[in-house]
């Protein structure tokens, strides 16, 4: 009977505590992170800088370009009520790549086209942010990080024409800009992958999210 005993308060705490997460996660904030690889790297520290505020998901995938998100956008948001949305657009646009998929062999910025031009970068983030705006959540947009001069897709000089365009944006809907260029631009070189790859080691990843959740912090 003790041994019964036990075992039906053991089986009721566990209960108990499942319940209870179920419901602190349910009262934490909503977060959604909208973004390309860079974003996905540093969005397992945004969570677990968070962990005890908000509840932290990032969209299926990789975003790629403003193309893709204009197309994607709905399905993303989803149904669901989210308290702060944090997004990102501009790494896959700026790459220029020859005709033909999407692939590291097609990747050319000597005689390749821009994926997408900056008028239609410009529309694109105007219909993207005014539609993550008309969900009611707080919206940020976290700017583009710096390209290596040698990178094989990408100019380094097309990051600042972007994010100053993607700026000029998002000061017409009255949304925040996290400056993730700066940041980023303060690494040291030993938290990139390399000097012709825009992203990051783990310590890299670490830093940007600081930011990152700093920015969605004070929005919550």
């Amino acid at each position: 009977m003790l041994k019964l005993s036990v075992f039906k308060a053991l089986i009721a705490s566990s209960i108990f505590f499942v319940v209870g997460c179920n419901a602190d996660q349910l009262s934490r904030p909503k977060v959604l992170i909208i973004g390309d690889s860079i974003s996905l790297g540093y969005t397992p520290y945004v969570r677990k800088a968070l962990d005890s505020k908000a509840v932290v998901v990032h969209s299926a995938g990789n975003s790629q370009d403003s193309n893709n998100g204009v197309r994607n956008l709905r399905r993303w948001i989803g149904s669901g009520k989210w308290d702060v949305i944090s997004f990102n657009f501009g790494l896959w646009d700026i790459c220029y790549r020859q005709p033909g998929s999407i692939t590291k062999d097609h990747k050319d910025k000597m005689n390749g086209s821009i994926a997408v031009p900056l008028d239609q970068y410009e529309r694109n983030l105007d219909l993207i942010a005014s539609q993550l705006k008309a969900t009611g959540a707080n919206v940020i947009f976290q700017s583009i990080t710096v390209v290596p001069q040698q990178d094989p897709c990408r100019n380094s000089v097309d990051v600042e024409k972007y994010n100053q365009t993607a700026a000029k944006v998002m000061r017409r809907l009255g949304i925040p800009v996290n400056d993730l260029q700066v940041v980023s631009a303060s690494l040291p070189d030993g938290m990139r992958e390399s000097n012709t790859d825009v992203h990051y080691t783990k310590p890299g990843y670490a830093e940007l999210a600081k930011s990152v959740a700093k920015s969605i912090e004070d929005a919550l």
